[in-house]
């Protein structure tokens, strides 16, 4: 990965603090050159003297220097600073994360899901497909949205690449989001991804995750063996469509390119013109850009060649800061138009099985159920052996608060290192409102 050596403020002007994340503090920045906003996160050099801090940072930067997607957060360049920061530039998201955006509306209408959606499936269809990279940590505080709320994902700390058919074994990502797969020691392929997209999707349009328990070990149990209840309020299409994703035997778990061609989703003339302008954008250089940036003063000799072989410099970070602003303005002239239309949908002819009645649409409650997954799992944990390195000598009772049983959303916030991503937050009740309080908890590797 390039690191620019010298000082942040000769290329960006610092602006306030936006949030922190696992390695340091993140900040709204104006890339000077084209007036563009960027996000800076400033790393601390001493954190990496953490060597799985090092490791999960390096593991980012790689992955990230290979995705080339409009929903997919663009990392721009790193920056050595002085004697004690490391710099990270990345695109900017005006309007927060998804999770901050769900607790202010407490659950979204279906239209609206729908949108975020699609963008979401466009965006783990082209790591998956294109790029061969699961992410394993989709969760909404990995999604960014810009200020017309298109997503942007983030956080490929624990992202890898694979190939057709390869087995996961390393215990990673968010226990109210991880696929049951994982939850009970077994190998597990990108599949596990679409089981957190479902847990997403639940949580837009009903605004609580679907799988509790007053402790960790009761969560999991409940994600390893516990149906999700649907309530009444949820289209029929919409309840089909996340039990195919939320199936627990992961063989039969709906894929990708079935999600897309799902009734749920198939026919809406928006969802179509999402897929059209994100599922394969064509990247070409651009000749009015090159124009901007001659009239900005900006160097641009030798521009196209520098861009087709991936350099980083000056040149290319602004180019492609104008680029990624045009095609989202553009995009935003095509998108504000169809959804000031109300729902048009084509005709969709499908068969499928969805619940009808109430008794249908909800978990099995039952306790002697309830008592015997507990053993289950309880022989599940005493007979397994973790086989990764990373996951040594580590005990999740140790690591990971109680939750208490809650119907709101729990954020899934790492701490102060980035070692691993563990439930950092307890909530609290606030009347109508669903918020959270979060609280800093020393993150370390998952293991269950």
């Amino acid at each position: 990965m390039f690191v620019s050596p010298g000082n942040l403020t000769d290329k960006y002007t610092l602006c306030h603090k936006i949030g922190s994340g696992a390695f340091g503090n993140v900040y709204k920045a104006i890339h000077k050159a084209t007036n563009s906003e960027v996000a800076i996160k400033m790393i601390q050099k001493s954190t990496f003297q953490n060597i799985d801090a090092k490791v999960h940072f390096d593991n980012e930067t790689k992955i990230m220097s290979k995705l080339d997607h409009p929903l997919i957060s663009q990392f721009y360049e790193i920056i050595e600073s002085g004697k004690d920061y490391i710099c990270c530039v990345s695109e900017y998201a005006r309007n927060g994360d998804l999770l901050g955006y769900l607790n202010s509306k407490s659950t979204l209408g279906e239209r609206e899901a729908r949108t975020i959606f699609s963008q979401l499936v466009v965006a783990v269809q082209y790591m998956h497909d294109v790029k061969k990279v699961a992410h394993r940590d989709l969760k909404p505080e990995n999604i960014l949205l810009d200020k017309d709320n298109n997503i942007r994902l983030i956080d490929f700390g624990f992202s890898k690449f694979f190939s057709d058919n390869q087995l996961f074994e390393s215990v990673c990502g968010s226990p109210a989001y991880v696929a049951p797969e994982i939850v009970t020691g077994q190998k597990y392929t990108e599949i596990a991804d679409i089981w957190s997209l479902g847990i997403i999707l639940y949580a837009m349009v009903v605004g609580r995750l679907p799988f509790d328990g007053e402790t960790l070990k009761e969560q999991l149990e409940s994600v390893a063996y516990i149906e999700p209840h649907f309530p009444n309020h949820l289209s029929n299409e919409l309840v089909d469509l996340l039990q195919k994703m939320l199936s627990k035997d992961p063989k039969l778990r709906i894929p990708l390119n079935r999600i897309i061609s799902h009734p749920w989703l198939k026919g809406y003339e928006e969802v179509n013109q999402i897929f059209e302008i994100f599922k394969n954008p064509v990247f070409k250089f651009e000749s009015d850009i090159l124009t901007q940036m001659n009239f900005l003063g900006i160097d641009t000799k030798n521009l196209e060649q520098e861009l087709i072989m991936n350099q980083v410099n000056d040149k290319t970070i602004s180019y492609r800061l104008l680029q990624r602003n045009k095609f989202f303005r553009e995009v935003s002239n095509l998108l504000s138009k169809n959804l000031s239309k109300p729902v048009v949908r084509i005709e969709v002819r499908q068969q499928f099985n969805c619940p009808i009645s109430p008794f249908a649409r909800t978990r099995n409650a039952n306790q002697g159920v309830r008592n015997s997954t507990v053993n289950n799992l309880n022989q599940r944990q005493n007979k397994e052996n973790d086989s990764t390195v990373e996951n040594a000598n580590s005990n999740v009772e140790k690591v990971l608060p109680p939750r208490r049983r809650s119907p709101f959303i729990s954020p899934a916030h790492t701490g102060s290192k980035p070692v691993s991503s563990v439930p950092r937050g307890m909530m609290k009740d606030a009347g109508t409102k669903r918020t959270l309080a979060t609280t800093n908890v020393s993150p370390r590797v998952i293991r269950f």
